[in-house]
């Protein structure tokens, strides 16, 4: 039974999706010498790729076509489609050891999903072992494509053919479409660690349905994605299992940033750039441009320091509120603290004329989990432990809530020059102002 496999593979700023087939032979089908057991014995060759993706109407020609097109605004096909960006890639396999003489084996994946669901004593037998197999390399625009080609969802046994990590990256790449469709993304600029800097379109996660999506992601995120090496041209296989795989977020990250920023690219390039005199111009024309497969200094902001140094300052204070839940190209990791500051409207009692406007901090996905100020001050440690949850740095998170609520509702800013602000006193024209013009954002 064959198998289709891929990941995505990052590189500096960007990566690409690589793919290649698993299929089953019999050991007199392989011939292998002491310095080839390092390649895939069942790792497919160019031509079975070829025939095989053809096979299930996934031609790679169709996706690169539309890649080159991207990169290129023409029309015209490309002047090779069945030319295929051929190359190496080094993965980390389950291994069957070498015993009795016979060599080590890579595990078929067909076998290492029936026996590690049934716990065998077969596999616990396994060893993690580096494995070279050759495949095809997609660049974002064309990955994109591919991915939405793949069967979504479907448990036939004519769609039995993806490997699990694909499968994923289908999902993810559906849920780019999902922020693109809601406008969940901003222009922005990012510094290389050359000190170079370029503009970019950055997925902005700050709704509670993303930051439990990317959570949730994270989590159910297969092993074999992150099986891959960025080292594929080594000549010596020295990867250790436990210490080289690449770390979940970064590599669900480096994915979202690179596809949400080459389709928004995509979907401007052309839109006319105001004629004036303004560093802001060839920012807004690098977020039109298309990203070319090799980075080279023309996708780079051509301005003077301090020019770019206004410009990266404006941009910082216009998404100041949101700038924790950006991704840029060379995040690592999201801060994810599932809180965030709230506020509880309270009438007055009997005794009082006016309304009071109590703070605190909320979660995301349950509203109805609200922690107090006088908890939060009260507690001095760098993680809060509630109803089996944890909030992170939880003072900091309270207080840096408070500081942007005040950009909204003004109002609050004098509560906040106290050492542990816990509320604010509204009068009636404040609770209806609060109601009519803030409470909304």
């Amino acid at each position: 039974m064959a198998t289709l496999h891929g990941s995505w593979i990052p590189r500096e700023t960007s990566g690409h999706l690589f793919i290649w087939g698993e299929t089953w032979r019999t050991k007199a089908q392989i011939s292998t010498t002491a310095n080839e057991m390092s390649s895939h014995p069942f790792g497919m060759t160019e031509e079975e790729l070829t025939s095989f993706l053809d096979s299930h109407r996934l031609s790679i020609g169709q996706f690169l076509d539309v890649s080159e097109k991207a990169r290129s605004g023409s029309r015209k096909r490309a002047a090779q489609p069945n030319h295929h960006p051929w190359e190496s890639q080094i993965v980390l396999l389950p291994t069957q050891p070498s015993s009795k003489g016979e060599p080590a084996y890579p595990v078929l994946s067909s076998k290492v999903f029936l026996d590690t669901a049934d716990d065998s004593a077969e596999a616990g037998q396994w060893e993690l072992q580096p494995w070279q197999v050759q495949g095809v390399s997609l660049e974002p625009m064309a990955a994109v494509r591919f991915l939405q080609a793949l069967p979504l969802g479907s448990f036939e046994g004519s769609d039995a053919y993806l490997g699990g990590e694909l499968r994923f990256w289908s999902q993810v790449m559906r849920w780019s479409l999902d922020l693109l469709n809601r406008g969940k993304f901003l222009p922005g600029l990012y510094r290389l660690p050359d000190g170079k800097v370029r503009a970019c379109w950055q997925p902005l996660l700050d709704s509670t349905t993303d930051q439990v999506r990317l959570e949730t992601y994270i989590k159910l995120m297969p092993l074999a994605c992150c099986a891959y090496s960025q080292e594929v041209s080594s000549p010596q296989l020295t990867l250790k299992a436990r210490t080289d795989l690449v770390k979940a977020q970064e590599l669900l990250l480096g994915f979202l940033s690179s596809v949400v920023n080459t389709q928004v690219r995509n979907f401007v390039k052309g839109e006319s750039v105001p004629v004036v005199d303004s560093p802001m111009v060839e920012w807004l024309r690098s977020l039109s441009s298309n990203l070319s497969s090799n980075s080279d200094n023309s996708e780079t902001l051509a301005l003077e320091s301090t020019t770019l140094g206004r410009l990266a300052a404006a941009l910082s204070t216009w998404n100041t509120p949101v700038q924790q839940n950006l991704v840029t190209p060379t995040s690592k990791r999201l801060r994810q603290n599932l809180f965030r500051t709230c506020f509880i409207l309270k009438p007055p009692t009997s005794d009082q004329e006016n309304w009071s406007l109590a703070y605190g901090l909320q979660a995301v996905d349950d509203p109805d989990l609200v922690v107090d100020a006088e908890t939060i001050w009260n507690y001095s440690g760098e993680r809060l432990e509630i109803k089996q949850r944890s909030i992170e740095q939880p003072q900091e998170t309270f207080l840096k809530g408070l500081g942007l609520a005040t950009r909204l509702y003004p109002p609050i800013e004098p509560s906040l020059h106290q050492s542990r602000p816990e509320f604010c006193e509204l009068t009636i024209v404040d609770v209806y102002e609060f109601i009519r013009a803030s409470a909304w954002r």
